[in-house]
């Protein structure tokens, strides 16, 4: 690089010391510098114009781009927003059908001759252990809790209602409750009396005690869960209403 500017340096000297005097060459010379001067000028105006053409297109494209997506942002939020509701519809309908089926079977049994009705679980018509064993296991998490609670109602001799049991566990699944409570009616499992809303549990199968094991297990083994922490303040809730 140095080299180049000693060679244009040198170049200068000379033609200032030798063609100096001469004056037609340096009109020919300083004409031609300013013809070079105004084709780099006019260059460089055709590229300018071709190079803020080219940025408008660009930002056109780049404004319809924009105007795509949120297009489809707001179709993508329409159908979700459809499809919640969707999901609402459909719950409300299954929890409604839940809860006919319940009180249908409830219907059922109180006009049942009184020596046609099930018997409860005692040691004259004892269930296989490794079915309420199984049908505790395979309950989920929040159907275990109701089964706690049930037991503590059941030791406690404190009658509730489903709407008290679920505001403790902070969701909507009074239906789902509901059901899982007449099931395990139905499977003799447990045995209730219901006042009106109030709920009583009047028998507690004695495998059903595991209850206390599993709920321990859970606590134990569920820490990293997302849900860990829900379930243990529900449970001393739980703990607190039956006290």
């Amino acid at each position: 690089m140095y080299i180049t500017g000693i060679l244009l340096g040198i170049l200068i000297y000379l033609l200032s010391k030798d063609f100096g005097p001469n004056e037609e060459l340096v009109k020919y010379f300083s004409f031609g510098m300013t013809l070079t001067s105004l084709f780099v000028g006019l260059i460089a105006i055709f590229q300018a114009f071709f190079s803020t053409d080219n940025l408008n297109r660009t930002i056109g494209i780049l404004d319809k781009s924009s105007s795509e997506i949120s297009e489809n942002s707001t179709n993508l939020n329409k159908i979700v927003i459809q499809l919640k509701e969707s999901f609402d519809i459909q719950f409300a309908n299954n929890a409604a059908i839940l809860t006919d089926l319940g009180k249908k079977l409830d219907d059922h049994l109180a006009i049942l001759p009184q020596n046609s009705k099930l018997k409860k679980s005692t040691k004259d018509n004892p269930l296989n252990k490794t079915f309420v064993q199984g049908f505790v296991s395979r309950s989920s998490v929040s159907a275990q809790l109701y089964l706690y609670a049930a037991k503590l109602a059941y030791t406690t001799k404190r009658s509730f209602r489903l709407e008290d049991i679920i505001s403790i566990y902070d969701n909507n699944g009074v239906s789902y409750m509901y059901g899982y409570f007449i099931a395990s009616s139905a499977a003799q499992i447990i045995s209730h009396v219901k006042d009106g809303d109030d709920w009583r549990i009047v028998d507690f199968n004695a495998d059903l005690f595991i209850i206390d094991e599993v709920v321990a297990e859970i606590i134990n083994n569920s820490v990293k869960q997302d849900w860990y922490t829900n379930f243990i303040e529900t449970k001393s809730k739980i703990d607190q209403f039956f006290t």
